[in-house]
């Protein structure tokens, strides 16, 4: 699952990412900040809370309870 960052303000970042192919329809998908959860997102987009930098690792979830591995993270730095 490869993250990116759609726009940001001063206080918020703006991330999407492509879901994974699985043979199981996908419920969502469990989002990390600093290696600590900080939400759930049923679509492929999430907002985050940060003023400076951020990591960001998602893990999948599909309809059947299955999570995927943890997705390789970004480091994102607003300047």
């Amino acid at each position: 699952t490869a993250i990116t960052v759609d726009s940001s303000t001063a206080t918020t970042i703006d991330i999407s990412w492509t879901s994974p192919s699985s043979s199981n329809s996908i419920d969502g998908y469990f989002i990390f900040q600093e290696n600590s959860y900080v939400g759930f997102a049923s679509t492929e987009s999430y907002t985050l809370t940060s003023s400076v930098y951020v990591s960001v690792n998602i893990i999948t979830l599909d309809n059947k309870g299955n999570t995927s591995g943890i997705s390789e993270g970004i480091y994102i730095t607003k300047t």
